[in-house]
């Protein structure tokens, strides 16, 4: 996640100052603004979300970005986010879900454990991962 921050900051409609440029790295601009946002995202989860746990017979993939807001776009995109659901798998069979929504604890299907699997695959980096190859075969 850290790296497409990083890259996106070159797509900014907005150049930096001539006097500074050159003067700074993207990386550390990143470190910086991704402690602020670990903060903010904290307290908005203890304050405003609650966490629930999907399960499923199925089985969950999982990458070297596993957690992820489900309406966020894939692309570089400057357009803002108008909803955050946070979905992380734990287990082959069990992940969290971090909603503003009340729903409790729900067991899903096949069908909603592969559009939770898609999303995932999506927005990985460079692995992806599942406890058995079967799982992987749709993503190969």
């Amino acid at each position: 996640m850290r790296e497409k921050v990083v890259n996106g900051l070159s797509y900014l409609p907005v150049s930096p100052p001539k006097e500074i440029e050159g003067l700074y790295d993207n990386k550390n601009i990143v470190r910086a603004i991704s402690m602020l946002l670990d903060e903010s995202t904290a307290n908005w989860m203890i304050e405003k979300t609650r966490i629930s746990f999907i399960e499923t017979d199925y089985e969950f993939i999982t990458s070297d970005q596993p957690i992820i807001n489900i309406h966020s776009k894939n692309n570089i995109s400057f357009e803002p986010i108008k909803e955050m659901e946070y979905y992380y798998p734990i287990t082959p069979h069990l992940a969290i879900f971090i909603t503003k929504k009340n729903i409790h604890n729900i067991k899903i299907g096949k069908n909603e454990t592969d559009e939770y699997n898609k999303l995932l695959y999506n927005k990985s980096y460079e692995q992806v991962y599942a406890f058995s190859r079967e799982s992987l075969i749709p993503f190969l």
